[in-house]
């Protein structure tokens, strides 16, 4: 099929979805590529996910290449890249979209070499290996939750590291979920925002991955979040009422604001928090699993989040696919 007639096709069915609200919740929206082109299918488009996206990536790369040249665009749809969610949905707004394409919108291939392994992360081949879904901005006390693994004889994928000079990132990180024991999300006050991170998780989800969080426990403001929320569904998939102390939320905000400008990141700061709130019941089993703590347990916990000492994950991981789970971490919510 044409490039011109498949974006005719992605175009007709993106505007039966919409349009959304911004701040519509995440569940209503269209989420993966892999449901495009099953819904192409099903049109008897017949396109394969990787044809998918190939073509959308030369349809982005005309109208970016028209947009740098100055010229006049008038985009039938808008790209997101993104792992997991499609990439021909706005991640926000309608799905309609007549105008100009993202300016300045990152790629999809890496274009800078990546960073080399140190011996601190190096383990053995047969070792079980996580994928370590992190913010950019956490590069530091990544790899130092990186090193503690390592030191339990488990590996870590990473950007920084696993991602080669031309590659595609998007479907770097696909394959690299799949192949991967589970997924472990570092918690911080950058990530709960990030849009990557929540996409990393979506994909672990989709791909039936155990996702297990880490939480940055060195900071007493993210702690306070936390420990503050309320759910009023914890039994659904999402939670959309979730409660938190806005005044936490609030010096969260102005900090983010500080560290990274104003503009568009952080006014959706405070929907992307909520979003990942609003999915923790989803990635804790319904706030049965534990929320593991680094680089120590916090002096004092409280709310509906258990929380286990760092230590505890070698056992969980090393024991996947075989007697240990998600429910051997079921317990009170207690300092364990």
């Amino acid at each position: 099929m044409a490039d011109d007639e498949l974006i005719r096709r992605i175009a007709t069915i993106l505007e039966k979805l919409g349009p959304f609200a911004k701040n519509a919740p995440r569940e209503s929206k269209w989420m993966t590529t892999e449901q495009l082109a099953n819904e192409l299918w099903q049109a008897d488009a017949h396109v394969h996910l990787k044809d998918l996206d190939e073509s959308l990536s030369r349809y982005e790369a005309e109208y970016r290449e028209q947009l740098n040249t100055g010229l006049d665009t008038n985009t039938r749809i808008r790209r997101a890249v993104y792992p997991d969610r499609t990439t021909a949905l706005p991640l926000w707004g309608a799905t309609r979209h007549h105008g100009q394409p993202w300016r300045n919108q990152s790629g999809d291939l890496r274009m800078d070499p990546p960073d080399d392994i140190p011996d601190s992360l190096r383990v053995s081949e047969s070792a079980p290996h996580v994928f370590l879904s992190h913010a950019s901005v956490d590069k530091t006390l990544t790899k130092c939750v990186a090193e503690a693994l390592a030191k339990m004889k488990i590996g870590t994928w990473m950007f920084e590291t696993n991602i080669g000079y031309g590659e595609n990132i998007a479907n770097c990180v696909r394959d690299a979920i799949k192949e991967c024991t589970c997924c472990a999300v570092l918690v911080t006050r950058d990530s709960i925002s990030s849009l990557w991170v929540l996409t990393e998780l979506e994909s672990a989800q989709n791909t039936g991955r155990r996702c297990y969080l880490f939480l940055d426990s060195s900071d007493d403001l993210l702690v306070r979040l936390l420990t503050s929320l309320v759910f009023h569904y914890p039994q659904l998939t999402f939670d959309n009422s979730v409660e938190c102390n806005p005044r936490v939320l609030a010096e969260l905000q102005s900090a983010y604001s500080e560290r990274h400008g104003t503009g568009t990141r952080s006014d959706r700061y405070l929907d992307q928090v909520m979003a990942f709130l609003a999915t923790l019941p989803l990635y804790l089993n319904h706030l049965t699993q534990a929320v593991f703590a680094f680089p120590g347990l916090p002096p004092s916990w409280s709310g509906p989040l258990t929380i286990r000492a760092f230590g505890a994950v070698r056992d969980l991981v090393h024991g996947i696919g075989g007697s240990v789970g998600p429910d051997d971490l079921k317990g009170t919510n207690a300092l364990t």
